[in-house]
């Protein structure tokens, strides 16, 4: 499988109950924990076609139809640290690829602790 953000491995495993069990692997190239999904064997082909499913839906939308992730608070000494290294002039960019936290989230936590933003031009 080729994707441009992360790599996908695929093992196999028996679970406690002594069922098969295909484990699907998905890891980011760079920083970030990765997903790890167990599907029974007698469930792939239910899976593969939800998803086969799924895939013909979401070409068949616009871009303004998909939803975009929600932003996430975060926990407050977290927070607490960011507004001080972003106020000593540490931009977001670096505070995102230090944190692994995404840009827009790490903007919604300092706003929402009374900084004010202006966007770059």
């Amino acid at each position: 499988m080729q994707s441009t953000d992360f790599r996908y491995t695929i093992h196999f495993k028996v679970n406690e109950a002594n069922q098969k069990m295909i484990v699907l692997n998905q890891s980011p190239f760079f920083k970030g924990n990765g997903t790890e999904i167990q599907i029974p064997l007698d469930d792939i082909d239910s899976v593969i076609y939800s998803l086969k499913t799924a895939k013909d839906e979401a070409n068949s939308l616009s871009l303004s139809q998909f939803s975009v992730d929600p932003i996430v608070e975060i926990e407050p000494s977290i927070v607490n640290t960011l507004v001080s290294l972003f106020l000593s002039g540490i931009p977001i960019p670096v505070l995102s690829n230090q944190y692994e936290i995404d840009e827009p989230t790490i903007r919604y936590n300092l706003e929402s602790k009374g900084i004010i933003l202006m966007d770059e031009i």
